[in-house]
């Protein structure tokens, strides 16, 4: 550990075991100020007694914050060293962990707030109920960690003095990406085609034969329409499944900025079946290969945060694609490193592997309307327009996919290929 690191270090354990805030040290300079310069000095009873009163605040709000922080120390060393957690949480809500602190109002003045430094992305509070302090979590992104380090910060109501504690114990749950309104759509079977437009890297499949009911995502091309003047219910054809012969899938997420919504996308291919009866799955941060839906939940997990090299050439490598596997690739939307890396494999593997690109939503699209009208009317926002840093990701890997990059939307839950005309000039 060189110098400025241990420097950095010792100045934070130091600023965490300073009483006092930015704005109690002003008040208690002032206060010294108004006693001993104006009140001594000048004989001001005024400002002696004004400045008295600081100090005597400042004092007893230091006092009452070390109590607090006295009680929270024997409160944290009585709780197990394990705590009651659940297994698995999801990002976007609160949920309880099961951390429970005796309440605080015995204490006057006093507020005991929580903040979790690791795992990061995760918003913490205490929330009283019956007597006690529950702790609800909040995440914003996933994870699957062992241990979780807590802040707790005791401070005054005025905000004068505050001082911390760090509390590190084990955590027994991970947390997934929210999924949404993914949870219905048919991800594998948008990427086989559903909307009717031949690929033409992609194999020949088999006629519309067997009838489903209609599931957002599905294309308006396959509805069955005198179905639905009769019944008035939406019915879609499929391929028959006798021509058409099942293949086994081979499905891998990469990790990176903004993969929130495509790792979402691969949680429901997993959950819901739509990776098939048979199927592989990888993700970066996770070595080797999945096959049952609890280990590849936890390889969805594990992938958070990851900023290493793309492991998508070693898990192919390992898995041995067959004649008969497909591969799926769910891809964050941002320009990264590891797109020249995933390119450089499908370029290796050209025609075997598909792309999925999720996106939490659609930027909006604004009407073009004169000055005078945007001053004066409100203008709706409509969602619709594609980010074009999406359309650069998909560009770069269209030209080697087995099929149009497929972009899935988490706030909506609809799916579409991107078979622009700007795909097919880079494609050209």
């Amino acid at each position: 550990m060189g110098f400025v690191t241990r420097l950095r270090v010792g100045l934070r354990a130091a600023r965490h075991a300073f009483p006092f805030t930015v704005r109690g040290l002003g008040v208690l300079t002032l206060s010294i100020m108004a006693v001993w310069i104006w009140g001594f000095g000048e004989i001001d009873l005024l400002l002696l007694a004004l400045g008295a009163t600081g100090v005597a605040a400042v004092a007893l709000a230091t006092l009452l914050v070390g109590l607090g922080t006295l009680r929270l120390r024997r409160n944290l060393r009585r709780l197990s060293a394990h705590s009651p957690t659940p297994k698995r949480l999801e990002t976007g809500g609160w949920i309880p962990t099961g951390l429970s602190l005796p309440d605080w109002r015995a204490i006057p003045w006093i507020d005991l707030d929580v903040y979790w430094e690791e795992p990061v992305g995760a918003e913490a509070r205490l929330v009283p109920r019956d007597g006690i302090l529950s702790e609800e979590v909040r995440p914003r992104q996933r994870w699957l960690r062992t241990t979780a380090v807590r802040r707790f910060v005791v401070r005054d109501v005025f905000g004068l003095t505050a001082l911390s504690l760090r509390d590190e114990r084990a955590l027994g749950s991970w947390v997934l990406p929210a999924v949404g309104r993914l949870r219905e759509t048919p991800i594998v079977t948008a990427l086989t085609g559903a909307d009717g437009i031949s690929w033409p890297s992609g194999t020949p499949e088999g006629d519309r034969m067997e009838i489903r009911r209609y599931v957002p995502g599905d294309s308006a091309r396959d509805v069955m329409w005198n179905v639905y003047a009769k019944t008035r219910k939406l019915h879609v054809r499929l391929r028959e499944r006798a021509v058409d012969p099942s293949r086994r899938l081979v499905a891998y997420l990469v990790a990176g900025k903004g993969d929130e919504a495509s790792a979402a996308a691969a949680r429901v291919a997993l959950q819901t079946g739509g990776l098939g009866d048979e199927w592989t799955f990888g993700a970066d941060g996770t070595p080797g290969s999945q096959c049952e839906p609890g280990p590849a939940l936890e390889a969805v997990a594990r992938s958070g945060g990851f900023r290493g090299s793309c492991g998508l050439e070693r898990f192919l490598d390992e898995v041995d694609l067959g004649d008969d596997a497909a591969c799926v690739v769910f891809v964050p939307p941002r320009l990264d490193p590891w797109l020249g890396e995933v390119a450089r494999v499908m370029s290796r593997r050209s025609g075997r592997v598909a792309v999925v690109i999720g996106v939490d939503r659609l930027q909006p699209l604004r009407p073009q309307r004169a000055a005078w009208q945007r001053f004066a009317f409100e203008v709706p926002a409509e969602p619709g327009e594609i980010p074009e840093e999406v359309h650069e990701v998909a560009r770069s890997l269209a030209a080697h996919a087995a099929a149009p990059p497929l972009l899935v939307v988490r706030a909506t839950g609809r799916s579409q290929p991107l078979t622009g005309r700007e795909l097919a000039q880079e494609a050209a």
